[in-house]
């Protein structure tokens, strides 16, 4: 009778060690930490692929502003000035308003609206050369720290991390 009252007590006591148990939460643990990287990896993939896209429709306004404008000239103005590069929340607003005269209306005003690092945006319209030209130089906030570059002849390029055009004012490649 008491080893059969010893056998129930011992069998209902049965459950996991702390060991088993450590090694449990030790495993959710990692397993969460490597979905999380991958998250985060993603979602700054994505804030540059929307800048990507954003860069395709600042191209097609700069596209239509060129053919638009009666000397083939990209958009100046005091905000812009040929051949000089121009960064900052002035130049995207100068550069969004002269392209919605031109029909791309559909622009974000502000380099904050755009996603846009403010320090890494650059406008270079040089209408000096033959046919005119300009560059593009931005960096997604929060992105994968690509650069992206736009001119007249190769549209949006991704220069990579850290990445520079070749001959800034003329062509990203």
């Amino acid at each position: 009778m008491f080893q059969l009252l010893s056998r129930r007590l011992h069998d209902r006591r049965r459950g996991f060690t702390l060991i088993e148990l450590v090694v449990a939460m030790a495993v959710v643990l990692i397993l969460g930490s490597v979905a999380y990287a991958t998250y985060i990896g993603q979602v700054a993939n994505a804030r540059t692929a929307a800048l990507d896209e954003l860069m395709q429709q600042v191209y097609t306004g700069m596209i239509s502003s060129e053919s638009a404008s009666a000397t083939g000239a990209f958009p100046t103005d005091s905000a812009n000035v040929a051949a000089t590069a121009n960064t900052g929340a002035t130049s995207w607003a100068g550069l969004v308003t002269d392209l919605a005269t031109a029909g791309a209306s559909n622009l974000p005003p502000t380099t904050a609206a755009a996603n846009i690092i403010t320090s890494s945006w650059t406008y270079e319209p040089i209408n000096t050369t033959t046919p005119a030209t300009f560059t593009i130089v931005a960096q997604a906030t929060g992105g994968n720290t690509h650069v992206l570059c736009m001119d007249p002849i190769h549209g949006t390029v991704d220069l990579g991390a850290a990445g520079t055009p070749t001959t800034v004012g003329v062509t990203c490649k």
